[in-house]
């Protein structure tokens, strides 16, 4: 069959063609939603790009698919001039994501499936774009923000926490590491010694603490969020400015952000009332998750072993002229770090050591050798199996005990991978 066109239905053709293009427009000026997937909600409102973790009923923890949409969108978002900035969340009440589906990891290094690689490496990716893009990136950590979850989050320019905001990073607890650029951002916290902490014990920050400890950037009651993304997303503005300025859109977000946020109590910074605030001088100075060298106030280097923090810890909590909320503090952390795999926390504490020197991306290219090697020790299908699975928290680590972890070991899990395996930026 023939279609034979004359003069009438080609000028047609040519204004459908033009509705078209004006709809298109309008849609993208107004909002518009990019992907059809069940994970991941992608959309565009105005010069808002939006990311919505739909995970719900799994606390938004990240899949493989959930990686690569992300990281696909970001890329393209960064480089789009309708698109000025950046907002992600969770669906749900509950979690703004608890990390990723280390389930599904532990299933697919006992399958000797490259699918954990994939992972680690798109995850990484991921996290290292976030670090280093160059439109505003604006994390609304509204309940559970763990693991994974902040790898998504803490990179980017601002992080959102609220009341229902609770932040960790429990990986030794799992017989892992704490990654996704844990070796960077946890030694360069304002507090010393607060982010080794967080590293081996996996202590749970929540509400203004994490604004206080440098986690979040910033403080909005959850009742407030519904019309602050509404202020964020009915902003227009363009992207195209001078680099060495401070853009437009900067200000109007920062405008927009500081409307809506509530500053620190001061008691977060004074008072006796607050458990952490009350530990933390005899954490930085006496606890040794750094040492200073230099009477002056110098550098601060962390500890040269685990032995030696469970030394000052027990000397701590022995000692009965401390105030019986640091005893209690100092023995509830000994008798914690005796629960986490001794392995992990000998391999934790070597990562924030040279992590704290490393550059944002030689980091992720440390953690992801870490991360091929450790999958492959028993103790992380042991710790998930234990925390996860099995649900019994009675995890048998092997070793189970510091004296028997082999340095040597240790040692060979930061060594450098075959060139074509290096994890690199993309």
């Amino acid at each position: 069959m023939r279609i034979v066109y004359n003069s009438t239905s080609f000028i047609l053709l040519l204004k459908i063609k033009a509705v078209i293009s004006i709809a298109c427009r309008h849609f993208r000026s107004t909002s518009c939603t990019f992907n059809n997937s069940d994970v991941v909600l992608v959309s565009q409102h105005k010069s808002c790009g939006i990311i919505t973790l739909n995970r719900p009923k799994v606390h938004n923890s990240l899949n493989l698919e959930m990686l690569e949409i992300i990281h696909s969108k970001l890329k393209d978002w960064n480089h789009d001039p309708s698109v000025s900035f950046v907002v992600i969340e969770g669906s749900g009440e509950k979690a703004f994501c608890a990390g990723g589906d280390v389930r599904f990891i532990a299933s697919a290094v006992q399958k000797g499936s490259i699918a954990a690689q994939e992972f680690f490496r798109k995850e990484y990716q991921l996290n290292h774009l976030i670090g280093v893009m160059t439109k505003p990136y604006i994390a609304i950590l509204n309940g559970i923000t763990m693991g994974g979850g902040a790898g998504i989050s803490v990179h980017g320019r601002y992080r959102i926490a609220t009341e229902k905001t609770v932040f960790a990073m429990p990986e030794t607890m799992i017989g892992f590491f704490p990654d996704v650029g844990g070796g960077y951002f946890l030694p360069r916290l304002p507090h010393p010694g607060l982010g080794l902490f967080l590293a081996l014990t996996g202590y749970k920050l929540s509400s203004m603490n994490t604004v206080w400890a440098g986690i979040a950037t910033h403080f909005i009651h959850s009742k407030d969020l519904s019309n602050f993304k509404n202020a964020l997303m009915n902003l227009e503005l363009k992207s195209t400015c001078n680099p060495d300025d401070k853009p437009e859109f900067a200000y109007a977000i920062d405008k927009v952000i500081n409307q809506f946020s509530s500053d620190v109590p001061s008691y977060y910074h004074s008072s006796v009332s607050n458990d952490l605030l009350y530990i933390l001088d005899d954490l930085s100075k006496i606890f040794c998750f750094y040492k200073n060298n230099d009477d002056d106030g110098g550098d601060h280097e962390i500890p040269v072993t685990i032995e030696d923090i469970l030394l000052k810890l027990s000397k701590c909590y022995q000692n009965i002229e401390n105030h019986e909320r640091v005893i209690h503090w100092a023995k509830e952390t000994y008798d914690k770090l005796l629960s986490c795999s001794p392995t992990s926390l000998k391999v934790t504490l070597r990562q924030l050591q040279i992590g704290s020197k490393l550059s944002f991306s030689d980091e992720f290219k440390m953690e992801y050798r870490l991360s091929q090697k450790m999958t492959k020790n028993p103790d992380f299908y042991e710790g998930v199996r234990a925390c996860l699975i099995d649900k019994d928290n009675t995890p048998k680590w092997n070793p189970n005990n510091l004296i028997s972890v082999d340095m040597n070991q240790i040692q060979s899990y930061f060594n450098q991978l075959p060139e074509n395996d290096e994890w690199r930026p993309e």
